[in-house]
């Protein structure tokens, strides 16, 4: 039996592999009480002790969540706050690196639940009485603004809390604000994107194609909410000169959509931190570009993308995992990118450099832009998607929203 003690007590795990490959694995660990009740979206209390030794051998439940790709309600339980830990061995000779998961869900909003209230104690007390599964139901009706655009249907996110208020705090200001300023965790880190991220909204054109031709639709939420209305239709015009080649919108350019939504919604602002980090700290970043497309990207052939050119948003996410809940292939076309990618991770967990044999990984900053190409080959080279990049950063500068 493979036991360790904890500080609330004695865990059973399992030895799990071959002679070669084996590894010990301890599942189901509480790392929290239980949110439920009254402990519903507290900040988590200390797990509580238990008497014996506790079976940790099987996983704790999932947290209650729809699953957009099967559009269905997941099972689950909101007594989710649990871990599992694996290690090649219980008593290394010095401590190990440590590689940690922490997955992203989407919440909803307690308006569109039913209740219309500016008393956050009534909205509290609501929201902890409500049903789990209308928490997570996705199909409720979408939030009215002025200028819709397609991050209106992005459910729930961080928001600005009140810094007077005698509660623990996690954001105080707006984050791009909080970034500019420097105001982040002074670590080395790895950023990067997909070469096809927009697939992910691009999946609902030309579904939603009257609410692009919307003017405001195509401009980030953060201009938006900066700009006068003069200005944002200026900006609204330029966007789609530039994506759209100065051609009116039409149900067959999905491959417009996608490659302005992979540059609106994630690769400018990624590489925007970026800059910021290389700025304010010595501290390494290492961006990459994943471009790799072979059986394992599943996420694009759910969508039935397979027309369009890239790599989309979480499908690289099948070469660092292995993903067994889908049926996902594994041939020589898709190994030597398992291996690189991997490797890579598990070396900036070890030493924070992710080089590796195959390719000298060399940091970002602002003056040299260096990015690794994740392919069936590695390659580190500058200025990635450089012109895309000088567009966005210029409708910022025009917004006096690059401080730097």
């Amino acid at each position: 039996m493979t036991t360790v003690e904890v500080e609330q007590g004695k865990l059973k795990g399992a030895r799990i592999g071959d002679s070669e490959t084996d590894y010990v694995a301890f599942k189901g660990i509480p790392y929290a009480r239980p949110p439920l009740g009254i402990l519903r979206f507290k900040a988590p209390e200390p797990p509580q002790d238990w008497e014996g030794v506790r079976d940790a051998t099987a996983h704790g439940p999932v947290c209650p969540q729809y699953n957009d790709r099967l559009q269905r309600l997941e099972a689950g339980s909101e007594d989710c706050l649990y871990l599992n830990v694996y290690s090649k061995t219980l008593a290394p000779p010095q401590p190990l690196p440590v590689m940690v998961w922490i997955h992203e869900r989407a919440f909803q909003l307690g308006k569109l639940l039913g209740l219309e209230t500016e008393d956050p104690q009534a909205l509290s007390t609501f929201l902890k009485n409500a049903p789990v599964s209308d928490l997570v139901n996705i199909k409720l009706p979408p939030i009215e603004t002025k200028h819709k655009d397609l991050t209106d249907s992005i459910l729930f996110g961080p928001v600005v809390e009140n810094a007077e208020t005698d509660v623990d705090h996690f954001i105080t200001k707006p984050p791009p604000e909080l970034v500019r300023s420097g105001c982040f965790a002074k670590v080395p880190i790895i950023l990067g994107f997909t070469s096809g991220e927009g697939m992910e909204l691009g999946k609902h054109f030309p579904a939603n194609l009257n609410l692009l031709l919307n003017t405001g639709a195509v401009v980030p939420r953060e201009l938006k909410l900066t700009l006068t209305e003069q200005q944002l239709r200026h900006a609204d015009i330029e966007i789609r000169k530039y994506y759209f080649k100065e051609k009116p919108l039409t149900a067959d350019m999905l491959q417009e959509v996608v490659n302005l939504e992979t540059d609106r919604l994630f690769v400018y602002n990624i590489i925007r931190f970026a800059r910021y980090h290389s700025y304010f700290t010595s501290s390494p970043v290492y961006m990459y570009k994943f471009t790799a497309e072979t059986e394992r990207n599943y996420v694009k052939k759910f969508y039935k993308m397979d027309s369009i050119s890239g790599c989309c948003h979480a499908d690289d996410l099948y070469y660092l995992f292995n993903v067994t809940c889908q049926d996902v292939p594994l041939t020589s076309n898709s190994q030597q990118i398992i291996d690189n990618f991997v490797q890579m991770w598990c070396n900036f967990a070890a030493n924070g450099n992710p080089s590796n044999a195959n390719a000298v990984w060399k940091p970002f900053t602002d003056s040299q832009r260096n990015f690794l190409i994740i392919d069936r080959e590695v390659e580190c080279v500058s200025n990635v998607d450089d012109e895309n990049i000088k567009f966005w950063e210029n409708l910022y500068n025009e917004a006096d929203l690059e401080a730097r």
